[in-house]
């Protein structure tokens, strides 16, 4: 903690070249415990399902950026566990646009 890559991360999300270039811009606080539920409606956003099923959340972010360039900031990240990312990261990398 404490070398700015919060503020660096801020910088480059708001940025004009950045904002005109991204579809969806994504920036989610994901603190301690790990949420995957919590990340994946934040992902949504305003279409955010009320389910607490992860599939059937996972499904509304498969809509939320099919084709759509995307950019995604996970903040404030403590968990070294990999295979929390797994199920999350499968619809990211199907279904959002190249680039």
């Amino acid at each position: 903690g404490g070398r700015g890559k919060t503020t660096l991360a801020q910088l480059v999300y708001n940025d004009d070249k950045v904002k005109a270039y991204f579809e969806k811009r994504v920036w989610v606080c994901v603190s301690d415990p790990f949420d995957e539920i919590k990340i994946a409606k934040a992902i949504c956003g305003d279409n955010a399902p009320n389910s607490n099923e992860l599939d059937h959340v996972l499904q509304c972010v498969s809509k939320s950026i099919e084709g759509k360039r995307f950019l995604l900031v996970l903040d404030n990240v403590w968990t070294p566990d990999c295979k929390k990312w797994e199920k999350l990261r499968a619809p990211l990398i199907q279904h959002g646009a190249h680039g």
